[in-house]
């Protein structure tokens, strides 16, 4: 579990490294140093392939087990997208709340402006769609949940792999909405074993967030000369928890299971057998 944490530690060490490098680069060139949606995807992209080559050294598990999709059946994934809609409606509450708490500073609340403008769509759609997901589930449920589920309960190891995939985020406005989202992919992936279940509700989660950003801007990006949103209607709050009910019903009915007691985190052949015994999120 260590070994997982520390593979974590350095994608985000070779994250920030690369976009001072990119930041340095671009006031070299007198250009204004804000990164935007293309070169901050970029290094996400960069910063998880430089580290791809030394997992399997600090893991001792080839990565085409470590990253096996394990696609769950229909109904899983019925349930898994009605989770995401759910969690994704509160995600939105908790945002406006954090943000009620701790009003965001005008120079952050500019980088996000900058980092999501609706003026380049397929860029924010790339930055928030496409790379995330990949990189992200691979190391939080890939490697850390699964690092933690072999040696917790599955309530601790959901919960503890759902902060770090808050801290990972890098600043407090995000890590509170995180957290709550890698609680509920944490526990679909606790309950189907399936990283391409993950991947997909992440997806979902941030193709969500990507239309609210084409659609209300107002409610999805933080201006600084403007006050947080409204709260949400209690009934569409209300109707978000129905559907996380409804979906943690579909997903409990095609629960895979949890390593046998005793087994290794990351096995070193593909042959590993993830078990059969039900789990639950206690």
């Amino acid at each position: 579990m260590g070994a997982a944490l520390g593979v974590t530690v350095l994608y985000v060490v070779l994250l920030v490294v690369l976009q001072m490098v990119f930041t340095v680069a671009l006031m070299v060139l007198r250009k204004p140093p804000q990164l935007g949606s293309w070169m901050t995807a970029a290094t996400l992209f960069m910063a998880f392939g430089l580290l791809l080559p030394l997992i399997p050294l600090l893991l001792g598990c080839p990565l085409r087990e470590l990253f096996r999709l394990r696609l769950p059946g229909p109904i899983a994934l019925a349930g898994g997208l009605l989770l995401c809609l759910g969690a994704w409606l509160w995600a939105l509450e908790i945002g406006i709340v954090t943000e009620r708490l701790l009003p965001m500073p005008e120079f952050i609340a500019k980088l996000f402006q900058e980092l999501f403008s609706t003026a380049d769509p397929v860029g924010s759609l790339v930055l928030l769609v496409l790379v995330p997901p990949v990189v992200e589930e691979s190391l939080c449920r890939g490697i850390v949940l699964r690092a933690m589920l072999a040696r917790w309960r599955p309530f601790w190891a959901v919960l503890a792999s759902a902060v770090v995939f808050g801290a990972i985020h890098m600043n407090p406005w995000q890590f509170v909405y995180a957290t709550w989202i890698g609680l509920v992919i944490g526990w679909a992936y606790a309950r189907t074993r399936s990283l391409g279940l993950c991947l997909l509700m992440h997806a979902v989660n941030n193709g969500l967030s990507w239309l609210l950003i084409r659609w209300r801007p107002d409610l999805a990006i933080v201006s600084p000369d403007s006050p947080p949103p409204d709260h949400l209607p209690g009934v569409l709050l209300l109707g978000a928890s129905g559907l996380l009910l409804a979906g943690a019903a579909l997903i409990s009915r095609t629960a895979a299971g949890a390593a046998p007691s005793g087994a290794r985190p990351f096995p070193s052949g593909p042959t590993s057998n993830p078990g059969s015994a039900p789990v639950g999120p206690g």
